[in-house]
């Protein structure tokens, strides 16, 4: 697969060609800060999204399989198939065992990406047959390949264990959910959107600002080791969740300014670090200190954190 640009003027540029990395893999290159991971799936039934819908009285579980005839066929393209389905009840419909036509029914399959009613066989028990879907049953769907009418899912519905089945009924819809994978053919767009300031957000979000660590003990684990000397390194502390725009002023608990932080970043950036070194150059002493945090429109925040040394 290849990923193109599509610029202002309609022109396409590409940003990488014939990519084979269809499992997940982070090979294809950056651009725009972003990459593209793609992972293929195969043709298989989604019973995470295979549900009765929204407001449906029916509590039948039901469950589909692919017939074995297309196990070594879908690496091509193949129109219209596979696809995904809903069964829409009571809807009249005919039942046809491929092209003969059996009996009506109380149901309608519906190919929800082509937009059009597809062709099913209710099986029945020879006990219970009254052409209405009732657990034990199953459908099976239809395909038209050419000349030819292939069989592609069955569907089949049982009763729930430990309680009484309740049938479909007017109204009801079951969904048939296929995972697809990408073939030969297939084109995806998609639009990008830069990260941006969300004024209510932001104030929303003003009273989870924190001092991390705190209490500051010895040293931190994110403190920068020194690679060519002995000792420790910077000392530092971290002012996190913090507006993208603001200013951090610190006191000690007489009230003395001991510094003045500016912190600007973009959206997804909220953390300021701090060497613990007062507005005069000398190291923090240990103590407990308040913070005050003023971010404009954005609101005001004020905490405290400890030194201990």
């Amino acid at each position: 697969y290849s990923l193109f640009e599509l610029t202002t003027n309609y022109d396409t540029i590409p940003v990488f060609e014939e990519s084979s990395a269809l499992k997940g893999e982070d090979t294809n290159p950056f651009f725009h800060g972003m990459r593209l991971l793609v992972k293929n799936d195969a043709v298989a039934f989604n019973d995470t999204f295979s549900v009765w819908k929204e407001e449906s009285k029916s509590n039948l579980i039901y469950y589909a399989e692919m017939n074995s005839y297309w196990n070594d066929k879908l690496d091509r393209r193949i129109e219209n198939f596979p696809t995904r389905y809903e069964i829409h009840f009571v809807v009249k419909d005919s039942s046809f065992l491929k092209t003969s036509f059996k009996h009506e029914t109380n149901f309608r399959v519906w190919d929800v990406i082509n937009n059009k009613k597809v062709r099913a066989y209710l099986w029945e028990p020879t006990d219970r047959m009254d052409s209405l879907l009732t657990d034990g049953d199953y459908i099976q769907l239809h395909f038209q390949e050419g000349r030819y009418t292939r069989e592609t899912w069955k569907i089949k519905f049982i009763a729930p264990e430990g309680i009484d089945p309740i049938q479909p009924v007017l109204g009801d819809t079951a969904v048939i959910a296929i995972d697809l994978p990408f073939r030969s053919g297939d084109v995806f767009a998609f639009k990008t959107f830069g990260a941006k300031d969300d004024p209510d957000k932001a104030k929303e979000n003003i009273d989870q600002i924190a001092v991390v660590p705190n209490p500051y003990v010895a040293a931190a684990s994110w403190e920068p080791s020194r690679m060519l000397a002995s000792g420790r390194g910077e000392r530092r502390i971290n002012f996190i969740h913090l507006p993208s725009s603001c200013s951090i002023r610190i006191y000690t608990m007489s009230g003395d300014h001991v510094q003045t932080l500016r912190h600007e970043s973009s959206a997804d950036d909220g953390s300021e670090p701090w060497n613990l070194t007062t507005k005069d150059g000398l190291d923090l002493a240990a103590g407990v200190y308040f913070y005050h945090v003023d971010a404009g429109n954005a609101g005001e925040f004020t905490g405290k954190f400890a030194v201990i040394k």
